[in-house]
């Protein structure tokens, strides 16, 4: 299934769980004179400590240890199904999502962001499924291969449509959120809602715009602080970076309506952000032939090869060569064309 492309720009991480670590008090005790709630605290805090970590087996250990003493623990439930998520695997996403939909505080914002993705992900498996079955690169005991393909991308669009009720839950719940919203439109984008995505894309802007304003004023409070302002500034960066990423979204399903003066404002948008990014002068190009400007496609694709770090080979520089070779003929017809009338003229 073709989609726009969209850049994957770092996640801003899905749970943001405050929560009281306890370290101090546990250091000093054996887990045998431990209370049971000094233990659940303990297997808490551990399996946040491993997920920052990156370590995720051994945060699904803590997690698992402490819902053997609490099984409907909230938070440990949903750090256990996140750290699955991020395993991504076929295992992993359907565990996920088990997890998820017994979660008994279905009213979390956080919970149902979470089992959004995990739907989104499991319905590009059964997309990819598809791809591979009609392809004949995964064997199939269906009678007719297309068929059973065409299966499973239903499949795929009713995990879709099932996430797309949870983004919006989220988005309910926490108005604003840029994790949900930016999921909301991917998969509005899978299921080729193309003006909802464009719709959710705008909102999206928004809510990053005003998180990076909150950001730059904490950032001039700390000038005059000896706090560290790193981390304010990697969130900054991150903003825009993940920003970037949306415009370029934007400017693909524009361009998918035929708008093209309206995808190259998302592109101008990209570069003003991002204005070292090879591939965008390239996309330009693009445009600019499309909308019958020769002379400014060429200069666009140019920059793109005087810049790109690609290989001669790959798929993109010979695409743009042929690009330059479409420019290259435009132009020579417009100089004929011109010749022609100046001819006409003058006799």
């Amino acid at each position: 299934m073709r989609t726009p492309h969209l850049a994957h720009t770092g996640r801003v991480l899905l749970i943001g769980i405050g929560l009281s670590l306890f370290a101090g008090c546990y250091a000093t005790s054996g887990s045998d004179q431990m209370t049971k709630e000094q233990r659940l605290g303990y297997y808490l805090e551990n399996s946040l400590r491993y997920y920052d970590l990156r370590d995720l087996p051994r945060a699904i250990d803590q997690a698992t240890r402490g819902l053997e003493l609490e099984p409907r623990n909230e938070r440990l439930l949903l750090i256990k199904a996140r750290c699955h998520l991020q395993l991504d695997t076929r295992d992993d996403i359907l565990t996920a999502v088990s997890i998820l939909k017994k979660h008994p505080n279905q009213k979390d914002y956080r919970v149902r962001m979470t089992l959004a993705e995990g739907l989104e992900r499991k319905g590009l498996l059964y997309d990819l499924a598809a791809d591979e079955i009609a392809s004949g690169e995964r064997y199939t005991d269906e009678a007719d291969p297309l068929v059973a393909a065409e299966e499973m991308r239903a499949t795929a669009r009713k995990n879709w449509m099932d996430a797309v009720g949870h983004y919006r839950a989220s988005t309910q719940l926490f108005t604003g959120g840029i994790e949900s919203l930016n999921g909301l439109m991917r998969v509005q984008t899978f299921l080729e809602l193309n003006e909802d995505a464009l719709e959710t894309a705008k909102k999206l802007v928004v809510a990053i715009d005003e998180s990076s304003q909150v950001l730059r004023v904490r950032l001039r409070e700390l000038e005059n602080s000896e706090n560290d302002s790193w981390p304010i500034q990697r969130q900054i960066y991150g903003n825009d970076k993940l920003l970037a990423g949306v415009h370029l979204h934007m400017s693909e399903l524009y361009h998918a309506k035929g708008e093209h003066l309206e995808a190259l404002g998302e592109l101008d948008e990209v570069l003003r952000l991002d204005p070292d990014w090879p591939a965008i002068y390239s996309r330009r190009g693009t445009l600019f032939l499309e909308l019958g400007d020769p002379a400014r496609a060429r200069d666009a694709i140019e920059y793109f090869m005087a810049n790109s770090k690609l290989p001669y080979e790959h798929p993109d520089i010979q695409r743009a060569q042929t690009l330059l070779s479409e420019c290259d003929s435009q132009l020579e017809a417009v100089d004929r064309a011109n010749q022609i009338g100046d001819g006409s003229q003058g006799g």
